[in-house]
């Protein structure tokens, strides 16, 4: 019998650029587990010429099985590796979604008195690369404890045994297109409406375009609506990636261990900047503005309540701030992402659409220029891709959102595995089909051996394969939101061409 093909696990670099070097010479160490197909490295070296540098390496962070962090006095002293990639790595190894490998490349003090003291380093006896008298001797080190690491993620439960054939379920709703598709037609329409202002010179052309005023105004007013309600929705989600997920489990040993103590009153700024953050959209001039100023005060008395636990060393108190942190995050969000996904669904861009095609029209009688007429044409399908694409968008999130929903009161009351699981089942199988993606064929397979560890009566198995599942969803659930707020971010960008357009028609 041929031997079980080897999973591939995908890795991300973090590192800082003055350690580029010691990259390079992990890489190259790595080159046999690359070779063999084992595992994939990425790093920020590979983003091509014309890519958003910052949304790619978001996308292979939060994608990556593995994140290496390469410590160093400059790996400390790099805001954005310390608080952007270090805190995004260890909150999804929190939520069992990544694993967090720090290599010690050279030596800096201190380390172990911050977050990364209760992971394991390598090279052996945290001893940094630079200080073994054969480099190549402290590569094979590293190299040999990650090859130990993917083999236990080969046998890890819920990878082997065979596979049952999966259930036929309902026929999903077409993906929506890739972001570089959605990105072009903003574009197009931006440069569509730019076009229409220059045009509306004409006393004639701004006559026809006066005629839709209305439909111009109630677009521009829900873009800014939707766009406020993502920024509250991004608050709140940073809230529990960054806060909640990092504070619960030092709280666990909160007041004895003293880096637990040291490591939970650095998560205070955090909390403090949120707040922050929801009071300045409160300011702003919609209907969000309220729900962001209520949930900037609940988070102000969260605020306190946190910082008087810690100066008074009090476990009692910290663990109710958690609770109440805990019901803020069991609440707000669903009620914003509804709020958010109902705006998203009332943009006026069929009425929009219709107001161009309309004075694309009358652009035609007036025998505007031939290029002029194909660069509005250009606006006008740009418009119908938008919009097709956010009607796919939101209805795909609101279905991982359904069963995220769901997912979550399994997780908070495991003895409702065997009654709620089938129709959680049904809604991830009906996600997955038509997929050809990785994600989609572990998720079904892992859902079929779910279904078969809960018909055969074994509780520990199913619950370790529903924690395969749960990860697998959230974070699946994680990139359509992504792909959510790039696509309000990129209508938000549609706002300021309108206003000029409206400007016009003082």
């Amino acid at each position: 019998m041929a031997p079980a093909p080897q999973r591939t696990f995908s890795a991300f670099f973090a590192y800082s650029h003055r350690d580029e070097d010691y990259r390079n010479e992990m890489d190259r160490a790595l080159a046999v587990l690359q070779r063999t197909g084992r595992l994939k490295v990425w790093y920020d070296r590979r983003i091509l010429g014309g890519e958003d540098w910052n949304g790619v390496i978001e996308d292979k962070l939060t994608s990556s099985d593995l994140v290496f962090l390469l410590l160093s006095p400059d790996f400390f002293s790099s805001d954005y590796c310390f608080n952007r990639e270090m805190r995004e790595a260890l909150v999804r190894q929190n939520q069992n979604q990544t694993h967090v490998i720090p290599v010690i490349v050279r030596p800096v003090s201190g380390w172990d008195r911050t977050e990364l003291g209760r992971l394991q380093v390598v090279p052996k006896d945290a001893k940094a690369v630079t200080e073994w008298a054969n480099r190549d001797t402290a590569w094979r080190d590293v190299a040999e404890a990650i090859t130990r690491l993917l083999d236990a993620l080969e046998t890890a439960p819920g990878q082997d045994g065979a596979q049952a054939a999966a259930p036929s379920p309902p026929t999903p709703a077409p993906p929506p297109p890739p972001p570089a598709v959605t990105a072009a037609a903003t574009q197009q329409l931006k440069e569509g409406l730019e076009l229409l202002r220059g045009l509306m010179k004409e006393p004639a052309v701004r006559s026809a375009v006066t005629a839709f005023r209305k439909d111009f105004e109630n677009c521009r007013e829900q873009v800014a609506l939707m766009a406020d309600y993502k920024d509250i929705h991004d608050q709140l989600h940073q809230l529990q990636r960054c806060c909640y997920d990092s504070i619960a489990p030092e709280a666990r040993k909160f007041p004895d261990d003293e880096i637990a103590r040291d490591t939970l009153t650095s998560y205070g700024g955090d909390l403090t900047a949120i707040a922050a953050e929801l009071r300045q959209i409160g300011q702003r001039q919609s209907d969000a503005a309220a729900e962001a100023k209520r949930i900037a005060d609940d988070l102000d008395r969260i605020d306190k309540a946190y910082d008087d636990a810690l100066a008074s060393n009090d476990a009692g108190k910290l663990n109710a701030v958690l609770r109440n942190l805990g019901r803020l995050l069991s609440l707000r969000p669903s009620r914003i992402n509804t709020r958010l996904n109902d705006t998203a669904r009332s943009l006026p861009l069929g009425e929009l659409l219709g107001g161009l095609m309309a004075i694309q029209g009358r652009l035609v009688a007036l025998q505007a220029a031939l290029e002029d007429l194909q660069q509005f044409d250009q606006a006008v399908t740009g418009l119908k891709t938008l919009q097709d694409a956010l009607d796919k968008i939101t209805a795909n999130h609101d279905q991982w959102q359904e069963a995220d929903d769901e997912m979550r009161l399994i997780e908070s009351n495991p003895d409702q595995l065997d009654d709620a699981w089938p129709s959680v089942a049904l809604k991830l199988q009906a996600l997955c089909v038509g997929s050809d993606e990785p994600w989609a064929k572990s998720m079904a397979d892992t859902v079929t051996k779910l279904n078969a560890a809960i018909a055969a009566g074994d509780p520990a198995r199913a619950r370790r394969l529903f924690q395969l599942v749960r990860r697998g969803q959230a974070d699946r659930f994680y990139r359509v939101d992504t792909l959510l707020k790039r696509q309000c971010d990129e209508l938000r960008a549609v706002a300021a061409p309108l206003d000029s357009v409206l400007s016009l028609m003082e």
